[in-house]
């Protein structure tokens, strides 16, 4: 049976396990009791939960330092939305000592005397359950007072704990998380390669081979469909094999970023900001709590180590030293002491420190309690790991292997960025986006005092962004067309030549030119030529090659909406030089990514709540968006209810369908483009391949709906799907189910300066323009969207300065047809009263 469940991750049930989810959402989401069971429970964050947990469902009041307290929500940014009230939770949990919870709070001294005595009868009611143990993995101070275990092998270990879930979960009507917050393991997976799989996972544990505690909390949790929520510094997450069991829950972590790590990130990038030069951040925290104690052995001190150490990216060499000390006399108290080492103006000195003390678990507890709310909240929404390991990453230490993509090395991912996307991610699920800079105001209660009263009356949310430019309406009414993608600053070398023999060869070039480039920029600059309404969602720098190609794209195509582009604070706006050879109107091309490797489904995302009535979406290049592609944008092409449509280019030789990169995309988006070469490579097919052979087969290979092939002079080919894969798309004209259409090209004018750079986006413009705009027109053929398209690239690559819009296409295209079948005197008639389309090439 575990064997089987082992093999329970897949697709499909990773599908069906997200829309029971959807199906799932209460009317009153503040109303759901979610359930929060604790791996430690008795420690100073469990009972410090608990303990918030009574106090606020209560409404207690009770003296404090400062003045007479009431209960509140400082710090839990769930609680300052309309997401399920924690004071509605049940809280449960298990530990491997045996005590009181009320006894253990007050030993603590975590929370002001008063309050604990409030609370203490309330909390030693509470069942503490037995936990599961293995000495090897827990510090040697800790072994004394297990007193409270189960003892057995690996599988009985995980069906007791799947009992206690299974009994606990009849109290709570919301989705359940399990968080470890034990004792700091000793790391045990960083090096085993071997267990990749689920089913190597079992294997080990059915042979009671060395297996840590948490990964037998974490499996449990798994296999009863709650979420797990590393809060410890040990490697639970880092094992393929256990994630593999998460299809219908939540996998985060590792290690709560309660206090100095968050700061430190802050700090960082704030210098960074002002252009200085960190070189070192030297720190020191020092407490006397029993998670300290635990990490007096070497091998749990090395695992938390590892990730204090590991917080800022390899690429910013920052000398980052960490030095932990065990002070009994504080307690939970934590005292953080930062120096950070820069290098200012002239490369002269600049040193700053930071010192902070609180207690630790008063910092801790509200992530605990986010991270289950959170669970809850996307469970019910059917959210996917990813957008749920963007919302959460504010929580943990160690960056989410989602949000790194690809690349060898991932970009830095400081706080700021980690609240950016926690407001997006919020945003685009109809979560109200917490005002983050003032999380920790307010929450339900309030300091009984003139002075605090005071200051929380003066704070004021920042001013609204002035409003942008209203551009008019286009063809096609309001709907806009969403340009989504790689963008770059072009810069164009007109006429250049090139000697194929020597590539050390000087050549010339006729002038050169700046133009917004890359698939999003050159697709909306194209809706834009044919009438169409277009939105433009990049990644961009802070720089003047943003502001330059935002300028291009005001004045080049007016109309087109920018406000919904995203900003990077670390990297440069892409560049690209591109030749344009005088021959043949050809193209090369020279790239510096920059941005674009940031560039992420969570930004079209954020970009989409930016914008009104959109009709269409439209994503380019993934190959050359590391963190942009695979089941990551298929999500979004599931989620966005809209017609999308997907290009290719800078395919490279060594790409081919089951590589990971637009196999999971291609299967559910409606229309994808790729241009012969590109073809060829992905079906691994000889050259000379027909247009119309090599869509039919990309249709059949990938699942797309509708499939677009360009071979530039020769023209291009549209293969459509069976009836009911286009009847699970969102193209309106379900008669062309099973249709092909093969159009030839158009002759570019004599003496006419070619350049074909951008002729594959404009062709994606044309068609998916003409789609949008003539949805409700039933007598709209497939081969009038293939001409059109056509006649957008034909406008692009012969620098048509007058553009025609698709309707006036349309109107040419009809009164042709009528004029073809009218013989000459119709002909002669359609030539007099219509412009001529220009000449087609003829059909290779």
């Amino acid at each position: 049976n575990y064997h089987q469940a082992a093999m329970m991750a897949s697709r499909f049930v990773i599908l069906m396990t997200t829309w029971a989810a959807l199906a799932e959402v209460s009317p009153d989401a503040s109303k759901r009791k979610v359930g929060c069971l604790i791996v430690g429970l008795g420690g100073n964050n469990g009972v410090t939960c608990v303990a918030g947990l009574i106090a606020n469902r209560k409404k207690l009041e009770w003296e404090g330092q400062k003045g007479r307290l009431k209960a509140d929500w400082k710090g839990c940014v769930t609680q300052q939305l309309p997401l399920a009230r924690f004071e509605n939770a049940e809280i449960g949990g298990w530990d491997i000592r045996k005590r009181k919870l009320g006894d253990a709070l007050l030993e603590a001294r975590t929370l002001d005397r008063d309050l604990a005595l409030l609370v203490k009868d309330e909390m030693n009611g509470v069942e503490v359950m037995p936990g599961v143990w293995d000495r090897r993995y827990i510090g040697e101070s800790q072994h004394e007072t297990a007193d409270h275990v189960f003892e057995g092998s690996h599988l009985q270990k995980i069906e007791k704990l799947r009992r206690d879930i299974r009994r606990f979960k009849n109290r709570v009507d919301g989705h359940t998380t399990v968080v470890w917050s034990g004792n700091v393991e000793a790391n045990h997976f960083l090096e085993a390669s071997a267990i990749r799989t689920a089913e190597a996972l079992m294997d080990t544990i059915q042979t009671n081979a060395a297996v840590p505690p948490s990964v037998l909390y974490a499996l449990a949790a798994a296999l009863e469909g709650c979420s797990f929520c590393n809060g410890g510094s040990q490697d639970t997450l880092e094992v393929p094999g256990l994630l593999e069991f998460f299809t219908s829950s939540y996998a985060l972590g590792t290690d709560f970023k309660s206090g100095q790590t968050k700061a430190k990130t802050a700090i960082v990038e704030y210098l960074k900001k002002l252009a200085f030069r960190v070189r070192v951040v030297a720190s020191s925290n020092h407490l006397g709590n029993n998670d300290l104690r635990s990490l007096l052995s070497k091998k749990q001190q090395d695992a938390k180590l590892r990730v204090k150490h590991d917080i800022f990216p390899e690429e910013d060499s920052i000398d980052h030293t960490v030095s932990l000390m065990y002070t009994p006399y504080i307690g939970d108290e934590k005292r953080d002491y930062v120096e950070y080492s820069s290098e200012a103006f002239l490369s002269q000195g600049h040193t700053m420190v930071t010192y902070s003390r609180c207690s630790d678990s008063i910092l801790c507890a509200p992530l605990i309690i986010d991270a289950c709310v959170w669970c809850d909240a996307f469970r019910a929404a059917g959210a996917p790991q990813a957008d749920v390991d963007r919302a959460t990453a504010y929580l943990f230490k160690v960056r989410p292997k989602t949000t790194t993509g690809s690349s060898s090395v991932a970009a830095p991912y400081y706080f700021f960025d980690q609240l950016r996307d926690l407001e997006a991610v919020c945003a685009y699920y109809g979560f109200l986006p917490p005002v983050l800079a003032a999380a920790g105001e307010g929450g339900g209660g309030d300091v009984d005092t003139e002075e605090e009263e005071n200051v929380g009356a003066e704070r004021q949310a920042p001013p609204p962004p002035p409003p942008r430019v209203a551009y008019p309406a286009r063809e096609g009414g309001s709907k806009f067309v969403v340009a989504a993608g790689l963008a770059c600053l072009d810069i164009e070398l007109l006429a250049a030549s090139y000697d194929y023999s020597n590539r050390e060869a000087i050549n010339e070039y006729d002038g050169s030119r700046s133009k917004a480039g890359g698939s999003a920029p050159q697709f909306a600059t194209a809706l834009a030529s044919i009438g169409q309404n277009a939105a433009l969602i990049a990644r961009l720098g802070n720089d003047m090659s943003a502001r330059r190609l935002l300028d291009l794209l005001d004045t080049e195509r007016t109309g087109i909406e920018t406000a919904s582009c995203v900003f990077s604070e670390t990297l440069n706006t892409g560049n690209a030089i591109v030749p344009v050879f005088r021959e043949d109107g050809g193209r090369g091309c020279y790239y510096d990514p920059g941005s674009n490797k940031e560039f992420s489904p969570a930004d079209i995302l954020e970009g989409l709540f930016k914008l009104a009535d959109v009709g269409a979406l439209h994503v380019g290049y993934p190959h050359l968006l590391p963190n942009c592609r695979g089941d990551d944008l298929a999500n979004v092409f599931l989620r966005v209810n809209l017609l999308t449509s997907m290009d290719l280019n800078g395919v490279p030789q060594t790409a081919h369908l089951g590589d990971g990169i637009i196999d999971a995309p291609a299967a559910v988006v409606d229309v994808l483009h790729a241009n012969a070469d590109e073809a060829r490579v992905l079906l691994r097919m000889p050259e000379n391949r027909d247009p119309t052979f090599l869509a039919l087969s990309l249709l059949h290979r990938t699942g797309a709906a509708l499939v677009a092939v360009t071979d530039g002079s020769k023209g291009a080919a549209l293969a459509v799907a069976d009836d009911a894969r286009l009847a699970a798309s969102h193209l309106p004209n379900k008669a062309w189910a099973g249709q092909t259409a093969r159009v030839p090209a158009y002759k570019v004018p004599d003496g006419a300066h070619l350049n074909s750079n951008g002729a594959g986006d404009a062709f994606c413009a044309g068609l998916l323009g003409t789609i949008v705009s003539h949805q409700a027109d039933p007598n709209l053929s497939l081969d009038e969207v293939a001409r059109v398209a056509c006649l957008a690239a034909y406008q692009r690559v012969a620098g048509i300065t007058t553009p025609r819009s698709v309707a006036a296409f349309i109107d040419d295209l009809r009164q042709a047809d009528r004029g073809r079948r009218g013989g000459a005197a119709g002909f002669m008639k359609h030539k007099q009263t219509t412009p001529l389309l220009p000449p087609e090439l003829p059909l290779h």
